[in-house]
């Protein structure tokens, strides 16, 4: 069986997370249980859920709709609901989106409006790099070894 497109973009963004991250994929659950489950050693924020979601190719309007169910990406009643009681319990959860051919995403963090239209300019792009340092910058206390100064 093919592996889908947002299958593969998360794979594309975990094989850049450190081995020092514990990262878990949450398979085929359909109870709205997010994608990805990252654990780092950070006292503050030592987990992260991540929701990927993926789309080939934006509206022209740049307009990004998930809640609209007849288009992808969009968010599962099921998958909302799981977002929004994390968040209200201080649960660290994102949707990233990855666009186009796998090599880029956005971040999209809760509280977000409710009838979930973003325009894709309100959001920076990361390469698939950055958006693992990102990530793994969330759950460890030690920045990833790209983004620390080593002093000689």
């Amino acid at each position: 069986m093919a592996l889908k497109p947002e299958t593969k973009y998360r794979m594309a963004v975990d094989k850049h997370i450190p081995k020092t991250v514990h990262k878990q994929s949450m398979g085929l659950a359909f109870n709205g249980t997010p994608d990805s489950y990252y654990e780092g050693d950070s006292r503050t924020t030592p987990v992260l859920w991540v929701e990927y979601k993926f789309t080939q190719k934006l509206r022209k309007d740049g307009v990004i709709n998930l809640r609209d169910t007849k288009k992808k990406p969009f968010i599962t009643g099921l998958q909302l609901n799981w977002a929004i009681r994390a968040f209200s319990h201080n649960i660290p959860i994102v949707f990233i989106l990855g666009i186009g051919e796998l090599k880029a995403g956005i971040i999209i963090s809760l509280p977000f409006n409710a009838n979930g239209r973003f325009h894709i300019d309100d959001f920076p792009e990361y390469s698939n790099r950055q958006m693992a340092e990102w990530i793994t910058s969330c759950v460890m206390e030690q920045p990833p070894l790209s983004k620390r100064k080593l002093s000689l």
